[in-house]
């Protein structure tokens, strides 16, 4: 990640905010809307992924997400390793009392990716049979690329715990 990435990741930060120095949920959500317009890092942001990011980024647990500790996340998200990512996925999804991702964690993970995925096509589109068709076509191969690394995620953790 370059520094101008960075700084426009910093400056989207601070003015969402503020003084305070720390976003909710809900500004953490503002952020990646400004910081995907501006930077072109990450896509707009659902509610749902960004309260999952939120979970992932607030690493001292105090329910606020601080500069450091949104910088921390989204290095991961931008330039993180493979391995990297797929830990801050398995975060984002996991049950809180449970050390692995629960069906309703999988159910979340696919609805959102489903969701977005048909925001991502229905941006600059006319609706049409064929954008119809497309559509559920991306959604489709969305829900594969995460089963597969559902999957992926699950023999790391054997592996590895």
């Amino acid at each position: 990640m370059g520094s101008v990435e960075i700084n426009e990741l910093k400056a989207s930060f601070e003015k969402i905010a503020g003084d305070s120095g720390f976003v909710t949920p809900p500004q953490l959500e503002e952020v990646l809307k400004l910081a995907a317009s501006e930077a072109m890092i990450v896509p707009e942001a659902s509610k749902i992924f960004a309260r999952r990011l939120f979970k992932v980024f607030d690493t001292n647990g105090d329910g606020k997400v601080d500069e450091n500790e949104f910088l921390v996340g989204m290095a991961v998200i931008c330039a993180g390793t493979f391995e990297e990512k797929l830990e801050l996925t398995f975060h984002a999804y996991c049950d809180q009392k449970n050390p692995y991702i629960t069906r309703a964690g999988m159910y979340a993970m696919l609805k959102a990716a489903y969701t977005h995925s048909l925001e991502l096509l229905a941006q600059n589109e006319e609706e049409s049979p064929k954008v119809e068709r497309l559509k559920r076509e991306a959604a489709d191969t969305v829900i594969q690329r995460l089963l597969s690394t559902l999957n992926r995620i699950f023999i790391l953790y054997l592996f590895l715990g």
